[in-house]
């Protein structure tokens, strides 16, 4: 590479040299010579092109102009030819081993935010300026900018530099008409530097886009080129005075309303055709649709998901790509790849859904990540400890029964079949909201809590409508949240007041604030009531709608397989000495193996949560010949590595037995079993979750009887936030009669 061109060579917000080492402190001084020579160079070559554009204007006013017809045809050639040259040269400069993204996704992310924003641009290059964003050049400070010589040239590239806030910046304006066409015959990939390309395309530049390798990136340059002047292109289809030959491309004479007919459909169809590009690079050789639908994509599939559909994509291949909304997807079914992907926090981080942080709150924990996240979670680690959780079944154990009681007295009044979808969640919220805040919730509380739940529930959807309005569920979850941290809140600060006066833990909140009281602890001890609040609410999130799946499902389950019910029936016999009005101890649960087998089976079979959505943070080599572009999603399902018909032989049939043999297949593939996640974020409450349902279905199996009366959508799912009985799991129940 030339000399003089070195000095351009360099990243000027990283202060590194060419071969990416830290430049010293005594190069400073050059540094910012270097700097200075740029911008002079950048303000040199704008005069020149204005210069030049003057002396075009004063010529056109002595020289009789050909007809309008005449001069409109020969820009349209030369302006197609001249893209048609630049294009088949993009195709033969290759991409290098540069692992960024391209960056003709700075112009593609630009487009996607202005069509997100609900924007029709009455000029393209003008919607594509004005959605640039600094951080849209992580690795670029000199922009050229492509003018398109209009009456809004001026008002185009203000916008352009408007968006350098770093000294570093640099804007190149460049007009249209100053691309030439390059024959890609002459050249000799990759052989042939780039910077001599660029400065053949840009007639009078002679840099382009430097970034921080010392070298001008291909994809950096050319892509971003052809994307911006088939935009610019097709953005100013009107009759023009202007001697740029992009400014009438392409055009049918016809009066103004036909020219802006004809711009419209130019700039929709340039925009179609940019998203089926962009999905087609993004997915490569992926199985998935060759095409997507426009705009939407799979949205209307998301909208009603059904097993069958995921099972159909997870069955294409371990990875396979879909589109939603211009939201490019990643969906992991093997094992290898799920695990990969949560167990690789430097590279993805759950994102759940797109209201999950409106609900839930972004500065809520869950969504922390790194070496906060593990120090955050560590803390919280003690409160799910054996001790801590055998302080909780007698308040499980005490719930439990009062409901039970319930449903034995409704059934009695009313003994037809019943859906046990709501009583059950409602058994859960209170079961939880009292292991978490114990009398620190007064009874209103837990009940205005557990009756507005639901709506989280529901906005916790795959898709949604995003924006909290009136009437919406999004808006709707937002105000049940609002309500659980009042009183959350109220819970958090009634238990510092108790343990500062010498109460015993009665809680986990409790737990949580002795343990911050501690001597020994040596983590953050300063949390507010709110911060309390937030990590009790993402306790009821984590837990509500999962062990309420898996305590329908285990109904359900028992149900249908009235000998798995006599096993349990037995086991508790013997366990409880025959005496079944003996509180549950975590003892007793211990010694209820068969028990313990069955409920790991059947959320085996059925598990409550099949994926977790998560965001890609950098481009991610996921795989030897494929790497996620960095800001897709990538969603690692749990489904097939729980039917793994070489882990667990007969996937589909509940067998509890497979867990009561140390050395079968189930036991000795422990990373098979994704229920509970893997990973950083790997759910911190495995045992209380496993415990509660346990001690729910061991207290049911030895005080009632029930029959599950079938429907046609029995066996069918419906998945909300996790999966549930599509018809909600209907049951009659009957007291045991004991002699």
């Amino acid at each position: 590479m030339r000399a003089d061109a070195d000095a351009f060579f360099f990243s000027p917000e990283a202060r590194l040299d060419q071969d990416g080492n830290e430049v010293p402190a005594d190069e400073e001084v050059e540094y910012e010579r270097n700097r200075t020579n740029m911008r002079a160079r950048a303000e040199d070559i704008s005069s020149t092109l204005r210069a030049r554009q003057l002396e075009r204007d004063r010529q056109s006013n002595i020289i009789e102009p050909p007809s309008a017809i005449d001069r409109t045809r020969t820009r349209l050639d030369e302006a197609q030819e001249r893209l048609r040259s630049i294009m088949r040269l993009a195709e033969y400069v290759p991409a290098g081993n540069d692992s960024r993204p391209p960056a003709q996704s700075i112009a593609e992310s630009a487009l996607r935010r202005h069509n997100a924003d609900g924007g029709v641009p009455s000029g393209y290059s003008r919607a594509w300026y004005s959605t640039l964003r600094p951080t849209d050049f992580p690795h670029n400070r000199t922009v050229i900018a492509l003018s398109d010589d209009s009456d809004d040239d001026d008002d185009d590239l203000d916008r352009v530099r408007s968006i350098a806030r770093s000294p570093e910046m640099v804007v190149v304006p460049v007009e249209a008409e100053d691309i030439v066409p390059v024959h890609p015959e002459e050249f000799v990939p990759p052989f042939q530097p780039i910077s001599v390309v660029a400065r053949e395309i840009i007639r009078g530049t002679d840099k382009f886009l430097i970034n921080d390798t010392g070298s001008l990136s291909p994809s950096l340059a050319l892509n971003t080129l052809v994307v911006v002047v088939v935009v610019l292109a097709m953005a100013n289809a009107t009759v023009s005075s202007s001697t740029s030959p992009l400014a009438n491309f392409p055009i049918i004479s016809g009066g103004t309303n036909w020219s802006w007919l004809t711009t419209t459909v130019a700039v929709v169809v340039t925009l179609l055709a940019l998203e089926q590009s962009v999905y087609r690079y993004k997915k490569r050789h992926l199985p998935g649709s060759t095409w997507t639908i426009p705009i939407i994509g799979k949205f209307a599939d998301s909208m009603k998901p059904t097993m069958e559909g995921y099972k159909a994509q997870w069955n294409s291949g371990a990875l396979s790509a879909i589109s939603v909304f211009n939201i490019f997807i990643v969906m992991a079914s093997s094992n290898e790849y799920s695990r990969k992907i949560l167990n690789s926090p430097n590279h993805a981080e759950p994102c759940l859904v797109h209201s999950a942080k409106q609900i839930l709150l972004p500065e809520n924990w869950v969504f922390l990540t790194g070496k906060t996240h593990v120090e955050y979670r560590k803390g919280l680690n003690s409160l799910f400890t054996r001790k801590a959780l055998g302080m909780y079944v007698a308040v499980q154990d005490q719930i439990t029964r009062k409901y039970f009681t319930a449903w034995l007295a409704a059934h009695k009044a009313d003994p037809t079949a019943k859906e046990i979808m709501m009583t059950a969640r409602a058994l859960n919220m209170e079961t939880s909201l009292r292991v978490f805040c114990g009398t620190h919730l007064p009874d209103e509380a837990t009940q205005e809590i557990s009756d507005n739940y639901w709506s989280i529930t529901q906005a916790l959807e795959l898709v949604n409508f995003p924006l909290a309005i009136p009437g919406t569920k999004v808006y709707r979850a937002i105000q049940a949240r609002k309500l659980a941290m009042k009183w959350l809140c109220l819970a958090a600060n009634l238990s510092k007041k108790a343990i500062a006066a010498g109460a015993e833990p009665e809680c986990m909140l409790d737990q949580w604030v002795k343990d911050l009281s501690e001597p020994s602890y040596k983590g953050r001890t300063d949390f507010s009531d709110k911060e309390m609040a937030m990590v009790v609410f993402s306790f009821l999130f984590a837990s509500q709608d999962a062990m309420s799946s898996g305590l329908i499902y285990g109904f359900q389950h028992l149900a249908d397989h009235p000998e798995i019910l006599a096993k349990i029936r037995e086991e508790q016999e013997r366990v409880r000495g025959g005496d079944f009005e003996k509180t549950m101890t975590m003892d007793m649960l211990d010694q209820s193996t068969y028990l313990r087998a069955f409920v790991k089976e059947t959320l085996r079979v059925k598990p409550p949560v099949t994926m977790v959505p998560y965001k890609t943070t950098k481009a991610f080599p996921i795989a030897d010949d494929y790497t996620v572009p960095s800001g897709s999603m990538v969603i690692p399902s749990f489904y097939n590595s729980l039917h793994d018909p070489t882990v667990y032989p007969e996937p589909e049939q509940l067998l509890p037995e497979r867990w009561l043999d140390p050395k079968g297949s189930a036991n000795e593939n422990p990373r098979n079993y994704l229920v509970f996640g893997s990973g950083p974020h790997k759910c911190i409450g495995i045992e209380y979750a496993v415990s509660n349902i346990a001690l729910v279905l061991a207290q049911a199996a030895g005080t009632m009887t029930w029959e599950h009366e079938l429907t046609p959508e029995s066996d069918k799912v419906q998945i909300i936030a996790t999966l549930f009985p599509k018809d909600g799991c209907r049951l009659k129940f009957r007291p045991i009669q004991r002699s």
